[in-house]
């Protein structure tokens, strides 16, 4: 699976419910039981909450993004999300006392 920084964009404006543009960084791309997800992170607005999408590139390599409805296959992309950000922690961590 391809890392974000190995996709041909580093930010994506999603369009709202109430048709309001979001532009929004992204996090990471994660795969779930075959299943690519893309994790966003608005970039305007000062909380921490983070969009996590079905994710797909459709005809013209345009990125595709789908609601996901099923709280198991929620459940399970938010814990791989999880596992994503303690990795990091982990790595930030290592790297630190590496520079010590």
């Amino acid at each position: 699976m391809d890392n974000a920084n190995e996709k041909d964009f580093d930010t994506i404006t999603i369009v709202m419910e109430n048709d309001e543009e979001v532009e929004c960084s992204i996090i990471t791309y994660l795969e779930v039981d075959d299943k690519e997800y893309i994790v966003l992170l608005p970039l305007e607005e000062e909380s921490e909450e983070v969009y996590i999408y079905r994710f797909h590139l459709g005809e013209n390599e345009e990125p595709v993004l789908e609601n996901i409805t099923d709280d198991d296959e929620y459940d399970a992309v938010s814990d791989a999300y999880e596992e994503f950000l303690d990795d990091l922690d982990y790595e930030d961590y290592y790297s630190d006392q590496d520079e010590e």
